[in-house]
């Protein structure tokens, strides 16, 4: 079945598609307030670079590091602006990642065949409970509250600029009904800084998987999503995201329950607007669209 526009939740005609390209759909930078936008042209679309990793990670302990935070600490002690590579030995990792705003352009890489043969893990959730008084991670901002909450739930959270991951598996493994609310939200990564490139990643959670959104409303942040899986039952932005050649399984966690829709959510910040963009074929195929969650839409024809 076609998927058809209207007035209020537009999708360009064909002849229209050529001109919404990636390098234009990704162009404006985050420049302070949202009306002072700056094009720099930044386009994600060359790939990750082959490198020589400067940390190196094994949770076996063959290298210096054993976790992939103790990896990104010293990155970011290190300073400067040079982009510094991560490699993560192929195993799974249960903790929580927290890449400050302060990091220098960082790419973190799994090593292995397959996709999921790296996985940092975890299993924070909206209920999750934790003492007042101490923030769940570096990255959270929930000191004063005595549950986790689901801004701060990610297992992976990126608030620095110009983050690379590829062939990586991020997982928030929340069992639903762990511990008692309403909210069960668990999500898997978090992403908070701008032009973000994820390739061959695949993110899984139980629900609001994957979350797109500046901390600042009056900021534009970017991320690029190629070659993915998503393994969600929601997908919360509010900044540009493109998602090329991805896959959009839905994911459920709890035996028996009733096939889930996917829902792209609009968060709703002052004067933004939810721009994904993806082949029109694949969004067919995945997405049942709500009219009182989404903000803009945009399906490239």
């Amino acid at each position: 079945m076609a998927l058809t526009g209207t007035a209020t939740r537009q999708q360009i005609i064909s002849s229209e598609a050529s001109t919404y390209t990636i390098a234009k759909a990704l162009a404006r930078a985050k420049a302070g307030p949202i009306n002072a936008l700056v094009t720099d042209n930044g386009s994600p679309t060359a790939g990750v670079a082959l490198f020589t990793a400067d940390y190196a990670v094994a949770a076996d302990g063959p290298t210096r590091y054993r976790s992939v935070q103790s990896a990104i600490d010293a990155a970011v002690a290190a300073g400067g602006n040079t982009r510094r590579y991560i490699s993560i030995k192929a195993g799974t990792y249960t903790e929580l990642i927290c890449v400050p705003s302060n990091a220098p352009p960082l790419t973190l890489s799994g090593l292995g065949t397959n996709t999921g043969d790296t996985i940092i893990r975890f299993n924070n959730a909206n209920p999750t409970p934790k003492p007042a008084g101490t923030a769940s991670h570096p990255c959270a901002s929930n000191a004063s509250a005595t549950t986790v909450c689901t801004s701060n739930s990610a297992t992976v959270t990126v608030r620095a600029a110009n983050f690379e991951a590829p062939h990586l598996r991020v997982d928030n493994d929340y069992v639903e009904g762990t511990y008692t609310d309403n909210n069960q939200s668990a999500v898997a990564l978090a992403v908070r800084g701008d032009k973000a490139n994820f390739q061959d990643v695949l993110v899984s959670s139980n629900q609001d998987t994957l979350v797109i959104s500046a901390s600042s409303a009056s900021d534009v942040i970017r991320a690029y999503f190629k070659s993915s899986t998503m393994e969600a039952m929601s997908i919360s932005s509010s900044a540009p995201v493109r998602f090329r050649w991805c896959h959009h399984p839905l994911h459920r966690s709890t035996p028996g329950q009733q096939p889930r829709r996917l829902y792209f959510c609009g968060q709703h910040a002052p004067r933004q607007q939810l721009r994904v963009s993806g082949d029109q074929r694949q969004l067919q195929r995945c997405l049942r669209l709500s009219r009182q969650q989404y903000l803009s839409w945009t399906c490239l024809g």
